[in-house]
């Protein structure tokens, strides 16, 4: 398995260091040697491959090549999700990142008003690099607070998205989400909290023409909800070289 390695400041150049952690994880934890090879990633969905000139006990010395596969999905998804405690954030984080998700927004709701503060948003942040360098993405998904739920909407549709609310219990609620028709474009997917949407925002949804879809009759935690649309959206994408 190829090793991946998030490097933005130094990805355009033709050399670069690697030091601290991620020097200890590398050539302490994972056991490289010079002359191996593995991937560069800026986060913004370019690689390129590198090779391991030579490592020093504080420092590693990497030679930057041709580009390489940014395995990313064709279809680009976005979370909108009612906020949870932090730990099952931390694991939406984590999940939604390793499956392709390129961006999870938090808002407020009626029945969950939690909200994420920047210093949160800054270890997500950390967890989202890490689920990058684990599963040999390229893409750092952002990771913003709205507003207000209306807002987030507007939001979406000015950004291009095509938007979907998971709620089964919304009157006219659509049919069990699968993969996307055609795979490919950018779709936004609004999670409500387990206690669901209040009436007012489905109200809001149907006025603001937002179609409905569910996961089937169970109930799930927002963040199993979150990772589980996303996935079966994403299925029918295929990846971009």
């Amino acid at each position: 398995m190829t090793t991946t390695l998030h490097l933005p400041i130094f990805f355009s150049a033709d050399t670069a260091l690697v030091e601290d952690e991620a020097h200890h994880h590398l050539f302490k934890v994972k056991r490289l040697q010079a002359g191996e090879r593995l991937r560069v990633v800026d986060g913004q969905g370019h690689a390129r491959w590198a090779k391991i000139a030579g490592i020093d006990k504080r420092a590693a010395r990497l030679e930057l090549g041709e580009a390489a596969p940014a395995n990313e999905p064709r279809l680009a998804v976005e979370i909108f999700v009612a906020a949870a405690k932090p730990d099952r954030i931390a694991w939406l984080v984590e999940k939604a990142t390793e499956i392709g998700v390129v961006a999870i927004h938090f808002i407020p709701t009626e029945r969950e008003a939690r909200s994420v503060e920047s210093s949160q948003l800054a270890r997500l942040r950390r967890i989202a690099i890490s689920a990058v360098e684990q599963s040999g993405r390229s893409v750092v998904p952002l990771l913003t607070t709205e507003a207000g739920l209306r807002e987030a909407i507007a939001g979406a549709r000015a950004a291009g998205l095509a938007t979907v609310v998971l709620d089964s219990a919304a009157t006219g609620a659509g049919r069990v989400l699968g993969p996307a028709a055609g795979g490919t474009g950018r779709l936004g997917l609004f999670v409500g909290p387990e206690g669901g949407w209040s009436p007012g925002e489905q109200d809001l949804f149907r006025s603001m023409e937002v179609p409905a879809g569910s996961l089937g009759p169970t109930v799930l935690r927002v963040e199993t909800a979150a990772v589980v649309a996303a996935g079966l959206a994403l299925c029918g994408g295929g990846f971009s070289r």
